[in-house]
């Protein structure tokens, strides 16, 4: 293992062992600052867990993007160094199986939960690659990216588009979850206080929150809210959080996600600490519960959303 490297040369990151969308986001988030710098003639490469790999396919930072299940491709790659986040066991062994001559550098060699792996990424890469920037303005810079492979239901979005015409103003909101912790339980009272107010909600998220959706709709019965719950691709939830003014979601994928948009944001923490997940040029309100995330007041959320209308 070295301690540092060369940015001239192809780099591979191997990202084996984490299945997480939002934690491989906030991982990977540094990856822009080493793209900026480095020579276009050079690859970054990356070998992912299955799970995360949509996320990454169509990623322009990357010149491939590999799975680790799939070993002939991956020896493949263009690659002098190998880099890791965290050494855990799958990607060691990946490494050790496909590169056995390479050098490996390690970003976060200690790692503590309440330590934000984006900025600690960002730090470690300035300087373990000696970059332009100093780790203090590479921890400033960092922030998520997010560029799925391209829309895959033209029908989804144009509904998302209608719908965006019929409103001066749209608010997302990213329900279900898999941690009942990060799962909000008020939704159906803050989208009731704006019963009088022109303002339309587009209900998003994966499949996990289908129920929860439609027992939203079921609670309102009414016509400025509709559901695009597990109906879309990665590449269209995308779009629909760049056609609302507002997104309010929990802690979690979705919010990773949404955070490499460009759309204010509303976040809602349970346990974790705000500074532990999002990036320091954060664009919008966190609420932090201390506990379990449905703790927080429904007014907050509220009083929340109207300051960033």
């Amino acid at each position: 293992m070295v301690p540092n490297a060369s940015l001239d040369q192809n780099i591979c990151f191997i990202y084996a062992d984490k299945a997480n969308i939002g934690d491989a986001i906030m991982d990977l988030a540094c990856i822009t600052l080493l793209r900026n710098e480095l020579d276009e003639k050079y690859e970054i490469n990356l070998i992912a867990h299955k799970d995360v790999l949509p996320v990454f396919l169509c990623d322009p930072r990357f010149s491939h993007v590999v799975s680790a299940d799939n070993a002939d491709e991956a020896r493949s790659l263009n690659a002098d160094v190998c880099v890791m986040f965290l050494l855990d066991y799958k990607s060691i062994d990946t490494k050790a199986r496909l590169f056995p001559k390479l050098p490996l550098l390690a970003l976060h060699n200690w790692f503590a939960g309440d330590r934000n792996p984006m900025l600690h990424g960002a730090s470690s890469l300035s300087k373990c690659f000696n970059l332009s920037m100093s780790p203090k303005n590479a921890v400033k810079s960092v922030r998520q990216f997010f560029s799925p492979c391209a829309s895959g239901s033209s029908e989804s979005l144009s509904t998302v588009e209608d719908f965006r015409r019929l409103y001066p103003s749209i608010v997302g909101v990213l329900v279900g979850g898999i941690d009942p912790n990060r799962t909000y339980g008020h939704w159906v009272k803050v989208l009731t206080s704006f019963r009088d107010k022109n303002v339309g909600f587009l209900l998003l998220g994966s499949s996990n929150g289908v129920e929860e959706a439609n027992t939203i709709h079921r609670s309102l019965n009414r016509i400025n809210v509709i559901s695009k719950v597990g109906d879309l691709s990665l590449g269209d939830f995308k779009n629909a959080v760049e056609a609302c003014d507002v997104i309010v979601c929990p802690d979690g994928g979705g919010m990773h996600m949404s955070l490499g948009c460009d759309t204010k944001m509303v976040v809602l923490f349970g346990n974790e600490s705000p500074d532990s997940r999002l990036p320091v040029q954060f664009d919008g309100i966190a609420l932090h519960a201390m506990g379990e995330v449905s703790n927080i007041n429904p007014h907050l959320v509220v009083d929340s959303i109207n300051k960033l209308l």
